[in-house]
């Protein structure tokens, strides 16, 4: 069977007329974008769910305007931070939802940013600048890092080595690391 309302009407998939768009907007205003199960009531034949993501995703006064620079910033910023967790980054942007964060990023910031690393060229992005600075340091600490890891567990493992086989049997140690040109 399919899903019911409260009332035990059946739920169906249709488009949104412009009338329920008008009462949704009425609602929302008269009593904020938080009870949606009472804004619902106010809408009949329309979930709490549906109203929800129609006010967020297409009727919002904040949907549709641009990003800024430092909007995209702090995306890039948030998203060497928190990962993927696009509600979490949107957190951090008042009137951006997690979707308009996700779209935001895959279709203008990611694309842009892997042009300007990809390749390896010391070159500078045409945006983003301290957002690349910030990925830079970060790849250097995590280097540094695991250099300071590998070269003793290294050495340790050549030193039982030694001690086992003797040391004319001893492997050549590492050659350091050369800086790039």
């Amino acid at each position: 069977m399919g899903r019911t309302q409260e009332g035990g009407d059946p739920l169906f998939r249709r488009p949104w007329t412009s009338e329920e768009d008008e009462e949704l907007t009425r609602l929302v205003s008269q009593h904020g974008a938080r009870d949606w199960k009472f804004i619902s009531t106010g809408i009949p034949g329309r979930p709490h769910k549906s109203c929800r993501n129609r006010w967020l995703y297409h009727l919002s006064p904040d949907v549709h305007r641009p990003f800024t620079a430092d909007e995209d910033e702090t995306i890039v910023a948030a998203l060497a931070k928190y990962g993927d967790r696009w509600a979490a980054i949107a957190r951090i942007l008042p009137g951006r939802t997690d979707v308009a964060v996700r779209k935001r990023w895959v279709s203008a910031l990611a694309a842009h940013w892997r042009m300007a690393v990809s390749d390896g060229a010391p070159r500078e992005p045409t945006t983003l600048p301290a957002a690349e600075e910030e990925l830079r340091l970060r790849v250097e600490e995590m280097e540094a890092y695991l250099e300071s890891i590998i070269r003793p567990m290294i050495a340790q493992e050549v030193s039982k080595y030694i001690a086992v086989r003797g040391p004319e049997d001893a492997p050549a140690p590492p050659c350091p690391r050369s800086s790039p040109p």
